[in-house]
């Protein structure tokens, strides 16, 4: 299920893309609207969000019904993505999905094209505006909060698409090296393909997620992290259920999902 008129948010997402990518090619400091049509996303609406008021930072995300695996398991009954979370919800309000449509239908196309200079320019730029320290002061001047949006959350719907959409998702990390990256994924073969040619950012963790509720994750033979899903084995679970399902609670500040040397992060079934 994507979007009603699904070549229609394609077509016009192609021209208003190749539009963005002349601006920016042009223009060597674009301004946002520019840089948000190169990744596919409509003047004035965000290309990275962070409405998520349960994790820290900002996040990406594109269409879940694009997953290239997640789309096969979601047909497997006990499977993780048979109750996927970004089938449902708010993720299927229409100017959602249409948004969300659309960055895929742009990662589409640079695949097609086998460069993603453009994206990793445009989000690049956008990642280094937004995902910074900000210090908020009062009416003299004096900082009374201190805001930490350098944690960065790939796919919170959706998964990579090929292993050069996660080369350009590397190269974005090693553009941006005071911010953290975090980017789970089920698509462990096309990590072990990038793994072949290509080191992993220190600033991006590349989490492996299990495929079935209840099972150990599979890294793929690569030595990266894992994530499971009521997983009883794992050494490390998730604390927001504890904690009014945040990140940052009464209980702690957790980042383990950013945290490389955490070998799995368990998470209860949404």
């Amino acid at each position: 299920m994507t979007c009603s008129n699904p070549q229609l948010i394609k077509m016009g997402t192609l021209s208003a893309l190749r539009m963005g990518i002349k601006q920016l090619t042009k223009d060597g400091f674009p301004n946002l609207d520019s840089l948000r049509a190169a990744v596919g996303v409509l003047p004035k609406c965000k290309a990275i969000s962070n409405r998520n008021s349960k994790m820290p930072g900002y996040t990406y995300g594109t269409s879940a019904w694009f997953c290239k695996t997640g789309s096969k398991l979601a047909k497997i009954k006990g499977s993780i993505c048979s109750n996927c979370y970004a089938m449902k919800g708010r993720y299927v309000i229409d100017n959602v999905m249409k948004s969300k449509d659309m960055k895929s239908y742009t990662i589409e196309y640079y695949d097609d094209q086998g460069d993603f200079t453009p994206w990793i320019i445009a989000l690049t730029q956008i990642i280094k505006r937004r995902c910074t320290i900000k210090e908020i002061k009062d009416k003299q001047g004096d900082i009374i909060l201190t805001k930490d949006n350098t944690w960065f959350r790939w796919h919170d719907s959706g998964d990579i698409q090929s292993v050069l959409h996660l080369e350009a998702i590397n190269q974005i990390a090693l553009n941006c090296p005071d911010v953290k990256f975090w980017i789970p994924t089920r698509e462990g073969k096309m990590v072990k393909q990038f793994l072949k040619n290509n080191e992993v950012a220190s600033n991006l963790c590349i989490r492996i997620s299990g495929h079935i509720i209840g099972k150990k994750a599979s890294d793929f033979g690569t030595g990266l992290p894992t994530s499971s899903v009521d997983f009883e084995g794992s050494k490390h679970h998730c604390i927001a259920p504890k904690q009014d399902g945040a990140c940052d609670g009464h209980l702690a500040s957790c980042r383990n999902c950013w945290d490389s040397s955490i070998p799995n992060v368990n998470y209860h079934q949404h």
